[in-house]
């Protein structure tokens, strides 16, 4: 380690708020990398999390690289995959203000889930977080409407609904899921197919 050229940073801490900076942008640690090998060369030493580490092109720079491409491909499909999904588990439709408002949701969500979870206004986490708050509002407006009787589809949300609705009399209270668990299963099968889609399609 004493070859090879790099800064500890800190006493204690190192470089650590630096890592975490970079881990929490939109380039994540390949910035931390980049910048380090423009300055040191392509193996380097840093002290991050309270470790001490040489760090070379071999261990993230080519993963990067290859996320990068697959993200820049999935990112083409996105919306193609998103409108697919959409409509079949709650009918959504494929264009208009609850399409984009569902989009911007869904992209910050997905965007959020390597981060680390510090809920700090500005971070992606606390924006992930708000953002699927966004979502089940969402939901909550939608589930409303299909209670209502204002529209009744045939997709997978009617399905969870008329399944887990309370029955009268308290009767099967126990197999019910709030509707809570109901918009957490919904937003859980959206990342899933989506991401699994992509990654097929990918």
């Amino acid at each position: 380690m004493e070859v090879i050229p790099g800064s500890l940073g800190w006493p204690v801490v190192g470089e650590s708020f630096s890592f975490l900076s970079a881990f929490s942008s939109a380039a994540g640690i390949f910035s931390f990398m980049k910048n380090r090998q423009q300055r040191y060369g392509k193996v380097f030493k840093a002290f991050v999390l309270g470790r001490e580490a040489g760090a070379g092109p071999y261990q993230l720079a080519p993963n990067h690289r290859r996320s990068s491409q697959k993200a820049s491909a999935s990112d083409r499909r996105t919306p193609f995959t998103l409108k697919v999904i959409g409509n079949m588990i709650m009918n959504l439709e494929p264009a208009g203000e609850e399409q984009e408002k569902f989009r911007s949701n869904f992209k910050i969500i997905s965007s959020s889930f390597a981060s680390l979870p510090f809920k700090i206004p500005g971070t992606a986490y606390h924006n992930g977080i708000k953002a699927r708050d966004g979502m089940y509002d969402m939901l909550d407006s939608i589930i409303a409407g299909r209670r209502s009787g204002k529209s009744i589809q045939q997709d997978f949300l009617e399905s969870l609904i008329m399944k887990h609705s309370k029955a009268e009399g308290g009767e099967d209270q126990e197999d019910k899921l709030t509707d809570k668990q109901l918009k957490d299963n919904i937003l859980t099968l959206l990342v899933a197919g989506h991401d699994t889609t992509t990654a097929a399609l990918t």
